[in-house]
C-alpha cells in the first residue's frame, strides 16, 4: 500500500537543496527542541496543561544525538462513553520504532489505518507511483525501514480504512489538479542528487565509510527538520492548487477513515479505537473528531523515535596481539 501526505512532497525540496551543499536547516537557522522535550523525557507521558496546537511530529536537537519524533494522541470522550487514539507515523524509520509502534497498537481492539490500496493499472508515471518510489528509495540511501515492511496489520483488530489509489487519483483528476509537472520527478533532480544518493547505497560487504555515514546523517538531519517543522513549513509554500490537492489526499481519505469509525460506534460495544495515520493528516483529524465529539478532551501525548540521528551501533575491537621480545616470547 502507499503511505503519503503534504509532507513527503516537501522531501523533494530537502534534496534538492543538499545537492548542493545546503541544508534546509540552514534556510532558516537551526532548529532548537521544543521546551516540552526538556521536561519530559522521551517516551513519557505528558498531559496537554496548554493551549497551544496540538503536535503530532517534532524535529528534537541534541548535541550529539538529534530524533524526528511521532505522537501518540489519547483523547476521551465522556459523552460517546469513547477513548480514541491518533497513533501519528511517519512511513520510513528506524526498526525500533515500527516494534515499538506494533506494541503501542497490540492492546487496541480496534486500530483503523491508512494505506492507499495498490491498482496495477495507475501510470508509472503518476504522483501516487512516484511518491512510493521516493520512499523505497530514501530508506535504502538513508538506513531505514519502511513501514509496510515492519507494521504487520493483518491481526483482527486492524480494520484497512483509507481509499484506493484508483479513487483517489480519480478523484484528482475530476478535479482537474495538476500535481506533476514533469513525467519523471526522480530524472529532473538533476544528476547532482543521482550521485549523492547512490554514494549513499549500501555497499555489497554491508560496510560504509565513515564519511558517508557523516553525508547521510547530514541528510536524515535536514529531512528530519523539514517533517518535525510539519504543517508550519509545508503552508510556507503551500498554493491554491496545493489547497485543493489536499481536499483530496488528506480531507477526503480522513473522512473516509471516520466514515469507519462510525460504524463501530454503532456497534455499540467499541470503548476503544487507534487511528494509525502519517503525521500530515492528524490536525485534521483532531478537527473532525471535535466536531462528532464537541466535549473530546486531550489526556495524554506520548513521544516516540522514528529516526535516530549521530547514534552508531557499537563495532567490535579487534583484540591486541601480545608484543613480543627480541628473542621471541610473548611480553
Amino acid at each position: 500500500m502507499i503511505s503519503f501526505g503534504p509532507a513527503t512532497l516537501s522531501l523533494w525540496l530537502t534534496l534538492f537543496t543538499l545537492s548542493f551543499g545546503i541544508s534546509a536547516g540552514e534556510l532558516d537557522g537551526p532548529v532548537a527542541a521544543p521546551p516540552s522535550l526538556q521536561a519530559t523525557r522521551l517516551g513519557a507521558l505528558a498531559p496537554n496543561t496548554h493551549q497551544e496546537k496540538t503536535r503530532f511530529i517534532r524535529y528534537s536537537k541534541g548535541r550529539k544525538i538529534q530524533r524526528l519524533e511521532t505522537a501518540i494522541v489519547q483523547y476521551r470522550s465522556e459523552e460517546a462513553d469513547l477513548d480514541i487514539t491518533l497513533v501519528s507515523a511517519v512511513h520510513i524509520g528506524d526498526r525500533s520504532y515500527y516494534d515499538s509502534l506494533q506494541k503501542k497498537l497490540q492492546p487496541y481492539p480496534h486500530v483503523l489505518f491508512e494505506g492507499l490500496k495498490p491498482d496495477p493499472e495507475l501510470n508509472e508515471d503518476s504522483l501516487l507511483t512516484l511518491l512510493d518510489r521516493l520512499q523505497n528509495q530514501l530508506k535504502d540511501y538513508l538506513a531505514l525501514e519502511h513501514q509496510r515492511d515492519r507494521l504487520v496489520t493483518t491481526g483482527k483488530n486492524f480494520v484497512h480504512a483509507d481509499l484506493s489509489a484508483k479513487d483517489v487519483q480519480q478523484r484528482l483528476k475530476e478535479a482537474k489538479i495538476t500535481l506533476v509537472p514533469a513525467a519523471n520527478i526522480v530524472q529532473s533532480m538533476g544528476p547532482l542528487l543521482s550521485r549523492f544518493l547512490k554514494a549513499l547505497e549500501p555497499k555489497e560487504d554491508g560496510k560504509t565509510p565513515a564519511f558517508l555515514n557523516l553525508i547521510r546523517d547530514r541528510a536524515k538531519r535536514s529531512l528530519a527538520q523539514v517533517l518535525g517543522d510539519g504543517n508550519a513549513y509545508y503552508q510556507r509554500f503551500k498554493r491554491r492548487e496545493e489547497e485543493k490537492r489536499d481536499a483530496i489526499i488528506i480531507e477526503a481519505r480522513n473522512e473516509h477513515a471516520l466514515l469507519e469509525l462510525d460504524r463501530l460506534r454503532g456497534l455499540k460495544t467499541t470503548r476503544r479505537v487507534a487511528i494509525l495515520y502519517g503525521a500530515g493528516h492528524m490536525a485534521d483529524f483532531e478537527r473532525r473528531l471535535k466536531k462528532r465529539m464537541p466535549d473530546l478532551s486531550l489526556r495524554k501525548v506520548e513521544w516516540l523515535a522514528a529516526w535516530t540521528i549521530g547514534k552508531r551501533p557499537p563495532t567490535k575491537k579487534t583484540p591486541k596481539k601480545p608484543a613480543k621480545s627480541p628473542e621471541g616470547k610473548k611480553i
